[in-house]
């Protein structure tokens, strides 16, 4: 059997990593400059793989704009190769979606320097692979994928090839890099006798795991510029060799040739399923990057959270009903976003520099995506923004929009601010007509039915406010702004509803306030303690929460205590201190009532830590008709090397644990980790999350929401840990016995430290084990933690609107996960998966009926058509655990 080795000169692009992005964009330009010159002189070298990502081309464009042709041509000529992807992303710490929005993002950007995306799901250097990554795959058509860490060097890992399948069984063919990885080709030396030798290493290193007589040496390395006699070494090794076929191939090449051996021969090949987060002995997993820099994955967290879960419904939405088209200003944002997702950014695991530029990227996206979902808001209830500053304020209507980003209709205490005029502000030049100045009186929040809103006052302040237009400039106003809990029912799924704003002249009455009208879903608050129809929270003499469920009496004490502990590790991996020593209890506990209901209780335990030098504030927040109960926690940090973290105990060893992933739920049973021998990488006691976990035993249950709190552990006893913060100070060491050496150039990182204010925010549900059965009591809870109805005041609204209802998910075990524009035409995207083992009929009812609709990959490609009923409803089969996409126009 003749063996074809598959020799592909590359480049794996960190774009920022030990230097920040403005480093090494110069260097790309070298390096592309050169590498462009190659291929255009030297018609042999066929080929070269820009890394699997689109971003480099722009960020090359950029530095060269009339390079664009040149590099146009070779896209043409099939000489280049780049994407699927826009950024390597690490693929726990972003959601589902982020990774279709790097696809989508990264295809249009190969396509507009004329090229075709590569069409092998290539991610070499991610730290780990989700069980849910076959199917985002196959939802872009791609049936390879080539990998390398988190698998190999155990029992039945010895092979180089795969069936990989997801829960909803999507399936891709595995390619398993060897050992060395990505790099095994590297500087291939062109005098023989080192070749011969190189060959022999090579030999003993792809033969013992050939599962087909087509083997792949990558050539090229971290920033490695082209080999320029790169295809004299491959006539020399053709030369030298006998029985084996040398070339220099697209990876494209290479994984076409597999996948057909694949679907002749292919039947017996080892079949995987779940996450691939080990491996130890074959590569490295560095999984303590979850708990790194965590102040990142909070802000990414907050930012894929907007965009997601609100401008892109309300863009939606908004185009929907015939108004802007957002497309341009979502990718815009999206982009923005995606430059902080490649590994080593989002991992927390770079130089200082680049984490500092990654903060401003952050806000950039925040800003981009506030005022996509304001406009669109906006957009969608028709308001005019030019008409309504023409008319001035005597003809304004003050409002509260309340968007509701569930594709569910749902009852929710909704936090608001309103705006209560007080007196105009003329600014420069523009004059405005003085007006009487207005104190404002009691306030009125007056739904469509002409009935008043229930609402508690939580606090006011003074302040401004603008009313802009295209074609003014802004009118500023003082104002003041009273902060507000308001009790709304029947919130339309993904949905609109106006609230009317009126206030008397004068006084602060009642008028609308919570408490004359009692309800039985109210929250009480007394002492130390308060309690709702479904939950009671008291908080303990150590300052810790005694949580009790009121349907099982189930009584769960110990919660959100502190454990404070030493950190001699890097950015990569956690390392314990020998010895170590733990702070758990408080020197001093103080509680105060800071709302006491009757639609939010809020307790404030502050806790003082002297051997750790940390005052730590604990706000816990339950609403009326609330499970969840909300722990918000701050402090500021004045110590080095040390991790804290929060605990939640299940009060029994856990017979169940169940965290969510992407596109549904994942089994683990994190108590029970087999360690390796010294000298191999050990594994990691905690686990990613993405947006909770949860934990059972029997009658016994509790499920913790985490914005942006990604890394948790679960103890033999039960109870489930999660980081609020890591402080260390170097990118890399190698003294540590959980991995033997340097995973990255040792370089000082003391913003890693963490020194000053932190935060995080936390949910609880408690339940039985049954709930995890289908998981949709637990996801209701997340939306609602995750996904609160958004507020916004509107002062120069010239008519109120009625309320707007958007598109309702219906189905068993159906969880939302998108509502977009859709990529091509005027209509609109919808997404669900399946959390369940079954089959499940859904649909959507939409408030008005769609002219069409189709089943669609994740890439937006129509498969299908689906029915559209009379009544505006869209009924599809979701297949188990299968992720659903709905085009609907």
């Amino acid at each position: 059997m003749t063996v074809t080795v598959h020799v592909v000169p590359h480049t794996h692009w960190d774009r920022e990593w030990y230097h920040p992005a403005a480093v090494f964009g110069l260097r790309l330009t070298r390096l592309v400059d050169d590498l462009v010159d190659l291929l255009v002189h030297r018609p042999d070298f066929r080929t070269f793989l820009l890394d699997g990502q689109a971003i480099v081309l722009e960020d090359y464009l950029v530095a060269r704009p009339e390079q664009e042709s040149r590099l146009r041509r070779l896209f043409v000529e099939g000489r280049l190769e780049a994407g699927p992807w826009y950024v390597l992303a690490d693929e726990f710490l972003v959601s589902a979606e982020a990774l279709v929005r790097n696809l989508m993002e990264g295809g249009r950007t190969v396509r507009r320097c004329g090229g075709r995306p590569m069409a092998v799901g290539y991610s070499p250097d991610a730290f780990g692979h989700p069980a849910g990554f076959p199917a985002i795959l196959r939802g872009f058509g791609i049936e390879v994928a080539v990998l390398w860490r988190g698998l190999g060097g155990e029992k039945g890992q010895e092979g180089d090839l795969y069936r990989w399948q997801a829960a909803d069984g999507s399936e891709v063919l595995m390619v398993h890099l060897p050992a060395p990885g990505y790099e095994n080709g590297q500087s291939l030396p062109a005098e023989r006798g080192a070749l011969a030798e190189r060959w022999e290493r090579l030999w003993a290193q792809l033969a013992p795991r050939a599962r087909t007589p087509y083997w792949l040496v990558m050539a090229g390395a971290d920033h490695h510029a082209a080999q320029h006699d790169l295809p004299d070494v491959i006539a020399s090794l053709n030369a030298m060799v006998p029985q084996v076929r040398f070339t220099l191939s697209p990876l494209e090449e290479y994984t076409a040739a597999v996948l057909a051996w694949a679907r002749e021969r292919g039947a017996a090949l080892p079949v995987l399923s779940g996450e691939l987060r080990a491996g130890h002995r074959h590569a490295w997993a560095l999984q303590g990057t979850h708990g790194s820099r965590l102040y990142l994955k909070q802000a990414n967290a907050a930012c894929q959270g907007l965009l997601e879960r609100y401008a892109e419904p309300l863009a939606a939405l908004e185009t929907s009903r015939g108004g802007a088209d957002r497309r341009a200003e979502l990718r815009a944002a999206w982009r923005t976003l995606l430059e902080n997702h490649p590994h080593d950014s989002i991992c927390g695991t770079s130089a200082d520099p680049v984490h500092r530029e990654m903060v401003v990227r952050f806000e950039r996206c925040r800003q981009q995506g506030s005022e996509i979902a304001a406009r669109a808001l906006e957009g969608a209830v028709g308001h005019d923004a030019v008409a309504a500053r023409l008319a001035g304020r005597a003809a304004w209507k003050p409002a509260l929009l309340v968007f509701n980003p569930a594709a569910a209709a749902r009852d929710a205490v909704v936090d608001a601010e309103v705006a209560l005029f007080e007196a105009d502000v003329s600014v420069g030049q523009q004059r405005v007509p003085p007006a009487p100045a207005v104190r404002p009186g009691a306030l009125r929040l007056v739904g469509a039915d002409g009935r008043p809103v229930r609402f508690q006052e939580l606090g006011s302040r003074e302040g401004h406010d603008l009313v802009e237009s295209p074609l003014r400039y802004p009118l500023s106003a003082a104002v003041e702004w009273r902060r507000v809990a308001m009790r709304v029912r029947d919130l339309p799924a993904l949905g609109v509803v106006p609230f009317a704003v009126e206030t008397a002249r004068s006084g602060r009455g009642a008028a609308g306030r919570a408490g004359a009208d009692a309800d039985p879903a109210d929250v009480a608050v007394g002492g130390n303690a308060m309690w709702n129809e479904h939950v009671a929270v008291l908080v303990e003499p150590g300052g810790t929460l005694q949580l009790v469920d009121r349907a099982s009496g189930e009584h769960y004490p110990g919660v959100a205590a502190l454990e404070d502990n030493g950190d001699a590790g890097d950015s990569y991996t956690y390392s314990t201190p020998r010895p170590d020593r733990v702070v758990r209890e408080p020197d001093a506990v103080a509680v105060r009532v800071v709302h006491e209901g009757p639609l939010r209780g809020v307790l404030e335990v502050v806790r003082r830590y002297d051997a750790i030098a940390l005052e730590a504030v604990t706000r816990v927040t339950l609403d009326a008709g609330s499970d969840v109960v909300e722990i918000a926690i701050e402090g500021e940090n004045r110590r080095t090397d040390h991790r804290l973290r929060v605990t939640f105990p299940l009060g029994a060893p856990a017979r169940r644990e169940v965290a969510d992933g992407l596109y549904g739920p994942v089994e683990r049973h994190g108590a029970r980790r087999a360690t390796m021998p010294p000298g191999v990488e050990q594994p990691a006691a905690t686990s990613p999350m993405q947006r909770w976990v949860a934990v059972a035993a029997g009658a016994r249950g509790l499920a913790v929401f985490g914005e942006g709190l990604p890394e948790y552990e679960l103890r033999r006893d039960g109870t489930v840990l999660v980081t609020l913060l890591r402080a260390f100070g170097q990118m890399s060491r190698e003294d540590m016995p959980e991995r033997p050496g340097h995973a990255g150039w040792p370089t000082p990182t003391p913003d890693a430290q963490c020194l000053g204010p932190f935060r995080a925010r936390l949910g609880v549900l408690l339940h039985d084990a049954k709930a995890l059965e289908g998981v949709a009591a637990v996801e209701r809870a997340a939306e609602r933690f995750h996904a609160p109805p958004l507020a916004a005041m509107r002062r120069s609204l010239l008519e109120v609107p009625g309320a707007l209802p958007g598109p309702e998910l219906v189905g068993e075990g159906l969880v939302f996960s998108a509502m977009k524009p859709a990529e091509t035409g005027r209509g609109i995207a919808l997404r669900c998966y399946n959390a369940l083992a079954k089959p499940v009929a859904g649909a959507w009812r939409l408030p008005v009926r769609a002219r069409s609709a189709h089943l669609a990959r994740l890439d937006e490609s129509p498969l299908a058509p689906l029915e559209v009923a009379a009544d505006g409803r869209v009924p599809f089969e979701a297949a188990p655990r299968a992720v659903v996409t709905v085009l609907v126009r």
